[in-house]
């Protein structure tokens, strides 16, 4: 290719990547800005719209809340009634404090006087049709209506909210409601709105009816005179709509509840272009960045493939140090690639001293080598008979090691039956000990017996004599009992009299009701005594209930008191018996006792001189005990001094073995390096220096 013709092409090259280049940032920055304009406008669109139905929402519920009260209703039915008339004022008036635009109307079917804050303003003319209004509101469904007017004098728009109030059938039976002033919401909108965006409302005229520059509004401007691809596009979407033209990106957003619509628009200026265009941008630099590092890396490889081929001649002459590098290098590519040529050649140059000076030592390695062979043969055969003394030894102390283990069993063996012999002696002193305590105790538990059975013998005697005076006592008691039950009776029958004396007092009670009521005025006072004599009568008979009731209860105690009399009396018979029945044994416990007495005073004697035997024995062999301890200390000395001995043998025929590992692995290592020497030495012939 000429070079002319690689400027053309060159040129060409660099027209089209520049204009692709700019399409990309171009088509780049829009698509981001519509993503983001998509995202901030939703976001925007959803708080205007939350702000402007909280705000309004509140005054249509407090408009319709007012519309349903009871008493407007009635006041609506019958506004004749002046102190109906003054209630419902009165509450509409406490309605008007609730609202933010601090006013309300209200217009009655029946008569059409027009209110307004509670004031009558006019009579309303049904046959006008200017006031067709009135009937079409009463006539809807819904709970209110309402008319939205800008007012070129206030410069406001108003929402006439038009509540309508019913009847129990339901039927409109008048209207009532409140004015909203939408320019404070509209111009409360606009206070945070940022300064990039703007914010219309219209209607379905399109007419503009919410702007920060309230002109717009007097002059009833259409929407397409502030967003002229407005008229391009669907102006009223039944949701929420985002859609984007040249001049920026839309969100138009019903608000249903004053059949408005609310468009708010993000424009897509240079400036913003430009900001956007960064990431584009920056994407394109980076690919021109990549096209340039690859064009300067083909200019820098081409001049290196020379060079590489100039090597590759230096390496294919069986490794001949005397030839040097010359690539016969152009003049593209002489200075770097000329240095590269120098700095090769001066380490050839070196590698070939290195080379030689390699070659001359080889020689002085092998004899040296040699050398080390013959001390390591000498080292081995030393170790080996350090190696024999070392078994013997170990042999010998092995031998003793085992006498001392012998000798501290048998020694061992002996203490332990020691041991045992004193444990038996202690546990048979402890025993006679305790024997001897016992029989001390058992004579003194034998007098305390003797003592305690002669009280109880007496004590026998006395329960006797009691217990026949107890037999008689109870016999008493029983007597009494039966007059106590044959009394009961008697008290049972009375009740019974009383009970009848109170049914006959509440009859004639009845009958002085009955007649005091024929009597009149006059019998008033008779009828209040009739009235009380009924009432103690009624109580007088439910008290007799209960005296019957308890004395019920009470009879039939007694009747258990007199059963349980009767068994009392035959088990004092049974105890007398068994009481001296057992006076007779306890005689008899009482010499058989004296008996024991004697017969534990001989065993207590012999259990002292024992005592006094089992001491002495237990002495002697305290004394045995100490004298086999010391021999078994002893012992232990000669077992640890053993066992050290044998330890360091041990660990001397450890160091033995590991510095005849040593010197084998030496010996091992020697012949690798022979045998590395012999290879690096037959590579290195192979130079020619």
């Amino acid at each position: 290719m000429s070079k002319a013709k690689s400027i053309v092409f060159n040129f060409f090259v660099l027209f089209f990547a520049s204009f692709f280049s700019i399409a990309f940032v171009v088509a780049g920055s829009r698509i981001l800005f519509n993503k983001d304009a998509k995202k901030i406008l939703n976001q925007s669109a959803r708080i205007k719209e939350l702000e402007f139905s909280s705000n309004l929402d509140g005054e249509l519920l407090l408009a319709t809340k007012m519309a349903k009260s009871p008493l407007i209703s009635h006041y609506m039915e019958n506004p004749q009634d002046a102190s109906l008339s003054k209630a419902a004022m009165e509450e509409i008036l406490s309605y008007q404090d609730a609202f933010k635009g601090k006013n309300t109307f209200s217009i009655a079917d029946t008569d059409l006087l027009y209110y307004s804050n509670g004031k009558y303003l006019y009579t309303l003319d049904k046959s006008d049709p200017a006031n067709s209004w009135f009937t079409s509101c009463l006539a809807i469904s819904e709970d209110y209506t309402f008319i939205v007017s800008y007012d070129t004098v206030l410069k406001k728009t108003m929402l006439w909210v038009n509540a309508v109030v019913r009847d129990e059938t339901k039927k409109g039976i008048g209207l009532i409601g409140t004015g909203v002033d939408l320019s404070d919401f509209v111009n409360m909108m606009y206070n945070n709105l940022e300064k990039n965006r703007k914010m219309f409302f219209y209607n379905k005229n399109k007419e503009i009816t919410g702007a920060e520059n309230t002109q717009l509004l007097e002059d009833k401007a259409k929407i397409e005179s502030q967003l002229p691809e407005m008229g391009k596009i669907d102006n009223f979407p039944v949701e929420k709509t985002f859609l984007c033209g040249k001049k920026g990106c839309y969100e138009i957003v019903p608000i249903p509840s004053v059949d408005w619509m609310m468009v708010i628009f993000l424009p897509y200026t240079m400036t913003v272009a430009l900001s956007y265009a960064v990431a584009p941008l920056g994407a394109v630099l980076i690919l021109l960045l990549l096209i340039a590092a690859a064009i300067t890396l083909k200019r820098l490889v081409k001049p290196l493939l020379v060079l590489n081929d100039a090597v590759k001649n230096i390496s294919a002459g069986n490794a001949d140090l005397t030839k040097r590098l010359n690539s016969n290098s152009d003049a593209a590519t002489i200075g770097l690639i000329k240095k590269i040529e120098k700095g090769f050649n001066a380490f050839i140059e070196k590698l070939q001293q290195i080379i030689i000076t390699v070659k001359k030592s080889k020689e002085e390695l092998f004899e040296s080598l040699e050398n080390l062979r013959r001390s390591i043969h000498k080292i081995v055969n030393s170790i080996e008979e350090i190696n024999q003394h070392i078994d013997g030894m170990e042999s010998s102390v092995s031998e003793q090691s085992g006498f001392s283990n012998q000798t501290s069993d048998a020694v061992n063996q002996i203490s332990e039956k020691i041991s045992s012999l004193n444990k038996m002696i202690l546990t048979q002193n402890q025993s006679i000990e305790e024997a001897s305590s016992s029989v001390v105790q058992m004579i003194g538990n034998i007098n305390s017996v003797n003592n305690s059975v002669a009280k109880l013998s007496d004590s026998f005697s006395a329960l006797e004599a009691s217990t026949t005076q107890g037999v008689k006592k109870q016999k008493e008691v029983n007597e009494r009992i039966s007059e106590i039950e044959n009394q009961s009776k008697m008290l049972q029958d009375a009740n019974l009299i009383i009970s009848s004396i109170a049914s006959q007092t509440n009859l004639l009670a009845m009958n002085a009701a009955i007649e005091a009521a024929h009597a009149g005025e006059a019998g008033k006072g008779f009828s209040v005594v009739a009235d009380e004599i009924r009432k103690l009568s009624e109580t007088s008979s439910e008290q007799s209930k209960t005296i019957g009731q308890q004395l019920t209860a009470i009879q039939e105690s007694i009747s258990n008191i007199v059963v349980t009399s009767g068994d009392s009396e035959k088990v004092l018979h049974s105890v007398a018996d068994s009481i001296h029945n057992t006076d007779g044994l306890v005689q008899s416990i009482m010499q058989a006792m004296k008996e024991q007495e004697c017969g534990s005073k001989q065993i207590s004697d012999s259990l002292a001189l024992l005592q006094s035997s089992s001491q002495e024995v237990r002495d002697a062999s305290m004394q045995t005990e100490q004298k086999n301890e010391s021999i078994l200390e002893e012992t232990k000395k000669l077992q640890n001094s053993s066992k050290t001995i044998k330890n360091r043998i041990n660990e001397m025929a450890e160091c033995a073995r590991s510095i005849t590992q040593e010197a084998e692995t030496l010996g091992g290592l020697s012949d690798g390096v022979d045998r590395s020497l012999e290879k690096i030495g037959s590579e290195i012939d192979l130079f020619k220096v």
